[in-house]
């Protein structure tokens, strides 16, 4: 039986694209677990409890940020596996003393986008050129981890990004009453959506963007509104805020803060448009989120943005360095008149491709290979 050891930053202290990929992986290899043939285990660095939905806790180790009680004791457990998978290069450390100490274990790296699309250096750069396979979650991040670090072609793999196996589909694709008066919202507004974290280092999401449009926008859609959504930091909003009153659509922006995931769908399908024409996206998954509740989306064509929206085949790709791009973009899809059948379509497609099955025969594929 072939034993598989599962370790990441965290999957459940916080939130974000990276802590959703870690909960899909885990809960994938809990179900190999489940079908008799593979032994498995993970263990987190900054994690204080597991869910159990995704993985059981008698199996899932967790240091609380004990970086030093993690690869101490982790050095310990890691001669009983075949298989270790690295959830993040900030583990290279730990994945080079296991390499050191126990050489024939196969050591797979995951690479998500802007932390290792740089040139590496250290132990980071030895991870890696020592790990057996990087798996990255776009042909964008492949294309800089070859190039910028060179690294043979034929050791990175592509792995996409999957949507949440408890994710609840819609069956239907009309807008929530609920939310619409929740919000003070009128049912013949038109409504345009992002979901971001609201950090000032990360103002490359594009989100400022559609802020700077929104007076043009209003000029065909007087009762357009903007829903801004995702944690954000002080100085952020602050910013944010001082462009809202420059161009004068305080009217018009909504800021929600965190939506919990119960909640998420139902904001999907309240909005006509999902936008965000990031250029720092490792593959983002709440396009692919967004697509499989049937709702159009707009996203930046200069980074992992292009795999999420298989190349334009599933959205509209644009240029995110140009306004006029992106508003073009959201006065098409605006616009027109997108029947429940093209909503039905998307959503098939998007699971097709990307749906948690397909995620689940990628890695049984790349860890039995």
């Amino acid at each position: 039986m072939k034993k598989i050891c599962f370790y990441n930053l965290d999957a459940f202290a916080t939130t974000g694209g990276i802590e959703k990929f870690n909960r899909a992986l885990l809960f994938a290899l809990n179900k190999f677990g489940d079908d008799k043939y593979m032994d498995v285990h993970a263990a987190s660095m900054y994690d204080n409890s597991p869910n159990n939905q995704y993985f059981p806790e008698n199996k899932y180790r967790y240091y609380s940020k004990n970086k030093i009680f993690f690869v101490l004791n982790e050095l310990l457990h890691a001669y009983q596996y075949d298989v270790i998978i690295l959830g993040h290069i900030n583990l290279s450390l730990f994945g080079l003393l296991v390499h050191y100490i126990f050489p024939p274990k196969k050591i797979f790296l995951i690479a998500h986008g802007i932390e290792i699309w740089k040139k590496q250096v250290g132990v980071k750069a030895k991870m890696l050129e020592k790990a057996y396979q990087i798996l990255a979650v776009s042909q964008y991040t492949k294309k800089r981890i070859v190039e910028i670090n060179n690294i043979c072609d034929e050791k990175v793999k592509i792995f996409y990004n999957t949507i949440d196996p408890y994710f609840k589909f819609p069956s239907s694709f009309v807008k929530p009453i609920k939310l619409l008066n929740k919000h003070n919202i009128a049912l013949n507004s038109k409504i345009v959506f992002s979901l971001a974290r609201l950090k000032y280092t990360e103002k490359y999401k594009g989100y400022d963007r559609i802020i700077e449009i929104l007076p043009t926008l209003l000029h065909q859609f007087p009762n357009l509104v903007y829903i801004l959504a995702g944690k954000s930091d002080d100085f952020e909003m602050s910013r944010l805020q001082g462009l809202i009153n420059k161009h004068g659509v305080s009217k018009h922006v909504l800021f929600l803060g965190y939506i919990p995931d119960e909640e998420i769908v139902d904001y999907y399908q309240l909005a006509d448009c999902f936008v965000m024409p990031s250029q720092k996206e490792g593959f983002g998954i709440v396009f692919i989120e967004a697509m499989a509740c049937g709702l159009p989306v707009i996203a930046g064509n200069k980074d992992g943005s292009v795999d999420a929206l298989d190349g334009g085949n599933f959205g509209t790709l644009v240029n995110p360095d140009s306004n006029s791009d992106i508003l073009q973009a959201i006065l098409k899809i605006l616009g027109s008149s997108d029947p429940q059948r093209s909503g039905i379509k998307l959503q098939k497609n998007v699971i097709d491709k990307f749906g948690f099955n397909r995620f689940y025969e990628n890695l049984n594929i790349l860890v039995n290979e």
